[in-house]
């Protein structure tokens, strides 16, 4: 049961994605998001451990798999220089941009179903890209992108995207306000 589960999870979390891509005018990416996932590599291990917690090796080399097999994840963008240590970031395709936001979309659908709320894509985003190593071009791109959908147009909720920027891309005062003028250019 636990695999017939993950399967139809994985399909319905495909269709929202194909949605989304299709209003974004990259329908082929929406029909090949997230293939991997029915691999032998991932769907075995992510169907395992599927609800539960995800430190088991099992499915840690699946989320390796995964993240390394398709482009619209960050991951798959950086690299480390083994001289140094440091990462080198990519700027990451348009295209690849728009299926990361078809999948945050399409994700926050599947998942929260009738309890779905347009600003919950950008909430996902605040928790958890404070650890996501990109461009802050690409960052900035797609807050914009949730933000516009999720109808974040007002004061408080201005001050609110400050202060997380503050938090999460650790700038100084003048860089947060150059990327709010970058934002704001809705």
């Amino acid at each position: 049961m636990k695999y017939w589960n993950y399967f139809k999870t994985i399909c319905r979390h495909k269709y929202y994605v194909f949605i989304e891509c299709c209003k974004e005018g990259i329908p082929w990416l929406g029909i090949v998001h997230d293939l991997s996932k029915f691999s032998p590599q991932e769907f075995f291990a992510s169907a395992r451990y599927y609800n539960v917690d995800g430190n088991n090796y099992e499915y840690q080399l699946a989320w390796i798999h995964h993240k390394n097999h398709n482009k619209h994840h960050w991951e798959y963008w950086i690299d480390r220089n083994y001289k140094n240590g440091k990462f080198k970031v990519v700027k990451i395709p348009e295209k690849y941009m728009k299926e990361m936001y078809a999948d945050i979309v399409g994700a926050s659908r599947a998942y929260n179903k009738d309890k779905f709320d347009k600003k919950e894509p950008y909430k996902y985003f605040i928790e958890n890209s404070r650890y996501w190593i990109m461009t802050n071009d690409d960052k900035i791109w797609l807050m914009k992108k949730l933000m516009k959908l999720g109808g974040i147009e007002n004061r408080d909720e201005w001050n609110e995207v400050r202060e997380n920027l503050n938090n999460y891309f650790n700038h100084s005062i003048s860089d947060i306000e150059q990327m709010i003028n970058k934002v704001s250019e809705i």
